[in-house]
């Protein structure tokens, strides 16, 4: 498997378990691995899985941020869909609901 795969799954997981820090370490981890690799498919998706962290952990303009950077690494509905939960679970339902229109264009 390869090494930047590794260290976003395991910073997946041990985001869902609470364990922030260690995930935040894991997924800065994976994107510096990703960074390496010759494709440029790489680095945006370990890049659109960044923000479920921040909004798990309720930092929601982080979240926003990282959907920012993963927008300008490469556009992917993926990224559109989570900045609508992040609108969701901020309670900023107009933005959510536009997100989400945009997401079933894309």
């Amino acid at each position: 498997m390869r090494g930047y795969l590794r260290c976003y799954l395991r910073g997946y997981l041990r985001g869902v378990i609470g364990q922030y820090d260690l995930a935040e370490k894991d997924h800065q981890a994976a994107v510096n691995l990703a960074k390496d690799q010759k494709s440029e498919d790489y680095l945006p998706w370990v890049l659109q899985h960044f923000p479920d962290l921040w909004r798990r952990r309720g930092n929601f303009a982080r979240a926003l941020g990282y959907c920012d950077q993963a927008d300008h690494a490469k556009k992917s509905s993926a990224v559109t869909f989570r900045r609508a939960q992040i609108y969701l679970d901020m309670g900023k339902n107009a933005e959510a609901r536009a997100e989400f229109q945009k997401f079933m264009k894309e």
